[in-house]
């Protein structure tokens, strides 16, 4: 077995490696995301943007979390739906958090995570309920991911895989349910 990127890669990805090495251009163009990709028509929603107020009860304030893996389209559907005069996009704090007091936390994170899972998470826990309290300026706030997917995808996948133990995720999940008592940090779609 090889390392690759600090863990052994598997006799079955190396394999694969091996073959992919064998594909001809036709295969290769048939393969998941070697297409070029399609400019998207921004006619297709015809009038959404403006159409999204009469859709929603008066006076009633929605809020809603994408959800997504790193590089799916979050941020850019957030940047479609900001110039809505009925969306509030709040991206994630990513700037707060490679600049804290002038330590950058997400480098660090990727850096050493067995040392900086828990420290990291906490602080995207802090800064994921600022946007949820966040006081409504329009019908509808949209978060880039939530409280929810700092609990159930990042602080669950760090515990699997060892970077934080059972005393953190304890912290991590009491921190979680402490801030879900609150009035404000519900969503109504994901």
């Amino acid at each position: 077995m090889r390392s690759f990127g600090g863990k052994l890669q598997s006799a079955r990805s190396q394999s694969w490696t091996g073959r992919k090495k064998n594909l001809g251009k036709k295969d290769k163009d048939k393969m998941l995301g070697r297409k070029p990709l399609k400019q998207i028509d921004t006619n297709v929603m015809g009038n959404t943007l403006n159409d999204i107020g009469a859709l929603l009860p008066k006076g009633k304030k929605y809020t809603v979390s994408v959800e997504g893996n790193i590089g799916c389209g979050k941020t850019t559907l957030l940047e479609y739906f900001r110039s809505s005069p009925n969306v509030e996009a709040i991206r994630e704090p990513v700037e707060q958090w490679t600049n804290i007091q002038g330590h950058n936390a997400l480098a660090l994170l990727y850096q050493d995570p067995q040392r900086w899972s828990f420290t990291f998470n906490l602080y995207a826990q802090l800064t994921r309920i600022q946007m949820h309290v966040k006081p409504h300026m329009k019908p509808v706030k949209m978060l880039e991911r939530s409280l929810y997917s700092t609990r159930y995808c990042f602080v669950e996948n760090d515990f699997r895989n060892k970077t934080i133990n059972g005393m953190e995720l304890g912290i991590l999940n009491g921190w979680f349910d402490f801030l879900m008592e609150r009035e404000n940090t519900s969503l109504d779609l994901i």
